[in-house]
């Protein structure tokens, strides 16, 4: 942080009151960048199927009949299980070459009688074979005090945060290193790096170009 503080010129010191120096970072700007920069971190994670830090998000909604609304979620979706009698007995489900493959099983039973744990998801909606369908998602609610992405990957949360806090006439090319570093970060979240290196070690492979 000290380096982001130091990296535009000031004409004074910071007086922690907001709207007094626009064109500088204020405290509570600070805090909220942070905060962005987590949630950016975390959808990373909740788009990736199988990441290891999905684990503590993951919810599963009740039961769901064909052409249902999911419930709110962020991200990929995991498993679906689907009761196809509606005797209360949910089991894997697979998902359907296409919506119109889907609809065809639906429409015409008779000529698939033995395909009764299909589904498809567009959109936020469920269409499925079954009684019943549950589905396993990521959510999570937005702590305006609090990181939730992994402790591990502060370093991609910090230059991220620092690349949002782009200012006029700060130097373009210090922020630009910043997206930079976050973009490498990202890939190796979405790669399901258990780790990030650190800020420096970031900034030695943004100028080497590589992202792993």
């Amino acid at each position: 942080m000290l380096e982001l503080l130091l990296a535009t010129p000031r004409s004074g010191r910071y007086t922690d009151n907001v709207g007094d120096q626009k064109r500088y970072v204020d405290k509570g700007e600070i805090t909220d960048a942070i905060v962005e920069s987590d949630m950016q971190r975390l959808m990373v994670v909740f788009q990736t199927p199988g990441h290891p830090y999905r684990t503590g998000f993951m919810t599963v909604s009740g039961n769901l009949a064909t052409g249902e609304l999911i419930p709110g979620f962020v991200g990929v979706h995991d498993k679906v299980t689907i009761d196809p009698t509606g005797a209360g007995t949910f089991r894997g489900a697979r998902l359907a070459k296409s919506n119109d493959h889907l609809l065809e099983v639906l429409h015409h039973p008779a000529l698939f009688p033995n395909i009764q744990y299909l589904y498809w998801i567009e959109g936020n909606t469920i269409e499925h074979t079954g009684s019943a369908a549950r589905v396993r998602y990521p959510t999570f609610t937005k702590n305006n005090s609090a990181c939730q992405s992994h402790e591990l990957y502060t370093a991609g949360v910090m230059s991220g945060a620092i690349a949002l806090l782009r200012k006029p006439g700060g130097d373009p090319t210090f922020y630009d290193d910043y997206e930079r570093m976050t973009a490498i970060a990202d890939v190796m979240i979405a790669g399901k790096s258990a780790s990030l290196p650190d800020i420096e070690a970031l900034r030695v492979m943004m100028r080497e170009g590589r992202a792993a």
